[in-house]
């Protein structure tokens, strides 16, 4: 597999998650709580937004042309972030454009292993390494991209945008010929598949707004952790790279929340309970503040784990619909990510009594499922639970993106 298709769903999670932990000091340069917001969250609603353009690219124009035009877009939409860095309108702007760029990152490499690779096993090996390049930007973003904003926060974002330009002009003459070549997509995504529209049509069944709405949730309250962590270290030890390392504390346990969950499958109806019981915890110690910091660095586990569980619900109850339903799951589950930032405009602790009410609801779209679909299972259960659970280490995506 090209490095490149690794490259690129790292550096977008390290920008992402490496940006959200910088929300103090874009409070402390926008001297606002919705504006600081507004900066995070205008990118992953751009690549919600967004995110169905770049299959119809790919299938039109191919691999290579989109892999490179999300590239330099990307790049130059970073380096318009840094430039307008001082200026709100301007900054949002290219947030906008940056996130709708991101969108391509996060997709062409996933159709790109599914168009190159015909061997089922072979497509899941690299779709999990495509997932750990994503986990390992998110670990680190805290610490490359949030402390660099801090100490230099326009050279950072430069640098950043000129990572993966670098990596193709490293490539570009490297790759092997039929790699990333003018190959569309696979001939199932075809639209002259005399089957597509059938397919299509199952992918839109109502019971993927089910995990769509449960899938959303969590990442609301994983984005609005990404840069609550950070901002409360800082209000109580006023240590910029202590929140920036308690980020990266945070990040490791989300993603062994999603390992240890992927080995354990089951819809369990206590999880969002017991992560809403922990941020209960976290309002009542909210003014010891080594424990309450400790709770929120733990309550990534728990976080992690429903990511993992929304994946299960999903390859549940669109079983089917096929790939294409988890396709459109896929794009649609990020809906939350845009929304999590704002919730820091609640002030503290309040903020924590609003996520965890948001918990709380993740219960309702299980409990519904569970009525609608008899086969969505509540525990550990036949075989067919263990191919759910390789399914949602292959879908999982580190909303810290």
């Amino acid at each position: 597999m090209s490095v490149l298709i690794l490259v690129l769903p790292f550096i977008d999670v390290l920008t992402e998650v490496g940006l959200a932990s910088a929300y103090p000091q874009l409070y402390a340069r926008y001297e606002s709580t919705l504006r600081a917001s507004t900066v995070i969250a205008a990118g992953p609603l751009a690549a919600v937004l967004s995110g169905w353009l770049w299959g119809m690219i790919t299938r039109r124009y191919g691999i290579r042309f989109a892999l490179y035009a999300a590239v330099l877009g990307w790049s130059g939409a970073v380096v318009a972030m840094a430039l307008t860095l001082d200026s709100f309108a301007p900054m949002v702007a290219a947030r906008v454009v940056h996130g709708a760029f991101a969108a391509g990152f996060a997709a062409v490499p996933f159709i790109a292993v599914t168009a190159l690779s015909s061997d089922h096993g072979m497509r899941t090996h690299k779709m999990s390494r495509i997932e750990i390049a994503a986990s390992v930007g998110a670990i680190s973003g805290p610490l490359m991209v949030g402390s660099g904003i801090v100490l230099a926060p326009r050279f950072t974002l430069l640098a950043v945008a000129a990572v993966p330009a670098v990596f193709i002009l490293l490539h570009l003459l490297v790759l092997e010929p039929h790699e990333l070549t003018g190959d569309r997509a696979p001939a199932e995504s075809s639209p002259s598949d005399a089957n597509a529209h059938t397919r299509m049509k199952a992918g839109f069944s109502p019971g993927i707004l089910l995990p769509v709405a449960y899938a959303s949730l969590v990442a609301l309250v994983l984005s609005a952790f990404e840069s609550l962590v950070p901002t409360v270290t800082e209000m109580l030890t006023g240590a910029p790279l202590l929140g920036k390392t308690l980020t990266v504390a945070f990040e490791i346990t989300v993603v062994l929340g999603i390992a240890v969950k992927a080995r354990h499958p089951g819809v369990r109806r206590m999880l969002p309970v017991s992560v809403a019981a922990g941020l209960a915890l976290s309002l009542i110690v909210a003014d010891l503040p080594v424990v309450l910091l400790t709770c929120l660095v733990v309550l990534g586990f728990g976080i992690g784990a429903q990511v993992t569980m929304g994946n299960e619900l999903a390859a549940q109850t669109v079983r089917s619909s096929g790939e294409h339903g988890m396709g459109i799951y896929s794009t649609l589950r990020i809906t939350g990510s845009f929304m999590g930032p704002l919730f820091l405009s609640i002030p503290f602790p309040a903020v924590l009594g609003a996520l965890m009410a948001v918990s709380v609801l993740g219960v309702l779209p299980i409990q519904v499922a569970t009525r609608a679909y008899p086969f969505v299972r509540c525990g550990p259960t036949i075989v067919e639970a263990e191919g759910h659970g390789r399914e949602s280490r292959r879908s999982k995506n580190t909303f810290s993106g």
